[in-house]
């Protein structure tokens, strides 16, 4: 089993900011679009819990 080093109060302070940045960017980012700009087609679920294909052109279908 190995041990790791015990971090400095500096270093556990810069891991949880970097940690809480990544958090935020990850909140903030909107994948499907991303997606959509690389012509990729999604699926994901709607308020109401319905599957539905998200196509780049804009268009949606409800598939369930």
């Amino acid at each position: 089993m190995s041990v790791l080093p015990r971090r400095s109060a500096a270093e556990q302070a810069k891991n949880m900011a970097l940690a809480e940045a990544l958090a935020r960017a990850v909140e903030e980012t909107h994948l499907g679009d991303i997606l959509a700009t690389s012509g990729i087609t999604t699926v994901a679920l709607d308020e109401d819990g319905r599957m539905v294909e998200y196509r780049p052109d804009g268009t949606t279908t409800v598939l369930s």
